[in-house]
Parts: structure tokens; sequence; C-alpha cells
């Protein structure tokens, strides 16, 4: 059971994290779909490599300069989704959950379609002890966009995990596996599903 928790918990930081960290610097407005790549200030912030260096090489973020830079365009662009979207995304980086919320809610409500926003608030609410907000805000993902696997992943995690729901997180991952058991995260929740089997 441990281990299956532990692996749960390494799978959604990968996904967050990565996400953060494949931003590319984009000036142009976009629109914000459920395949968003999280930040595009990292590049610029972290002040290093071109275009070939991989994220995880660069030199440390400085998160005050990204934040500074979102906040900038965002009062030049406030209905911008995507621009809260990925200030959410820093905040929650760095752990301040009250700011990221705020973004991510802001990024929702100037666009509906921003699954990746529902899921990311959810996990906000969840590492702040808040479980229930954390489902309400991934039905709503869900119901914009049901073909989107890695709100269904991180609904298994958060029902295992927020309510000890063993049944309910099953039917997620396996929907995740029923939407296309090939790509990763099909794969993540067919190993979920049999660590689960074995406990």
């Amino acid at each position: 059971m441990k281990k299956r928790d532990i692996i749960i918990a390494v799978v959604v930081l990968i996904v967050v994290v990565g996400a953060y960290m494949l931003g590319t610097q984009s000036g142009d407005k976009k629109e914000v779909s459920s395949s968003r790549a999280s930040s595009t200030t990292a590049s610029s912030a972290s002040g290093g490599g071109g275009s070939d260096a991989h994220p995880l090489t660069r030199q440390a973020i400085d998160y005050d300069e990204v934040i500074n830079d979102l906040k900038t365009r965002i009062a030049a662009d406030p209905k911008n989704a995507a621009l809260h979207a990925q200030t959410g995304d820093v905040y929650f980086s760095t752990k301040h959950f009250s700011e990221a919320i705020a973004h991510y809610k802001k990024a929702v409500e100037l666009n509906p379609k921003d699954v990746d926003s529902y899921n990311d608030l959810a996990l906000v609410f969840h590492y702040i002890g808040n479980s229930d907000d954390a489902i309400k805000y991934l039905d709503q993902g869900i119901e914009a966009d049901p073909t989107y696997q890695r709100i269904w992943l991180t609904k298994g995690f958060i029902l295992s995990r927020g309510f000890g729901d063993s049944a309910g997180a099953a039917k997620a991952w396996q929907e995740v596996v029923n939407l296309n058991p090939d790509n990763q995260l099909g794969v993540d929740a067919a190993s979920f599903l049999r660590e689960m089997e074995k406990n």
C-alpha cells in the first residue's frame, strides 16, 4: 500500500513540475487548452541554454522575476486566461497556494474549457487539505472535457489519498486506461490498478 501511494505521489509531482518546466517563452496570446505547457516564462527566467537545452539542466529559476513578469503581462492583458494559468503554476510550484488558487480560478472563469487549470486547482485544494473542493473542481473539469486523461488520473489519486476510496480511485484510473491504454498516463493508471489488486 505504501509503495503504491509513493508511486502515485511521484507521478503527480512529475506531471505538475514537468508541465511547468516544459513551458516556452512566447509573447503571443494563446488559447489555453488541455495540452497547455504551463509557463511561458520559464526559459527566459532560467537565464540559460539555447532552445535545445533540456529544461531540467538549466540554472535555477528566479521565481520573483517570473512572477513580476507575469504580473506586468496580466496588467496589460487582464482577460488572458493563459497568463492567469501560468501565474497559478508558478505560485503552485513555490507553495504559495492561496495565490495559485486565485489565478487558477480566474483562468477557468475566463476560459471554462481550460481543463488543465481545473486539474491544477484540484491539486492545490488537495494539498491544503480540502479534498472536497478538489473533487468539485475535478468534476467541473471532467464535465468540460471527459476525454482528458490527466484529470481522471488526478481524480483517482485524490480519491485514493484524500478519501481512502479505493473503488472510486479504481474507477477513475480505469477511465484513464479506457481513454488510451498505450500512452504514459494509461500505462501509469494500469500500474496503479495492478498495485491496488495486490493489496
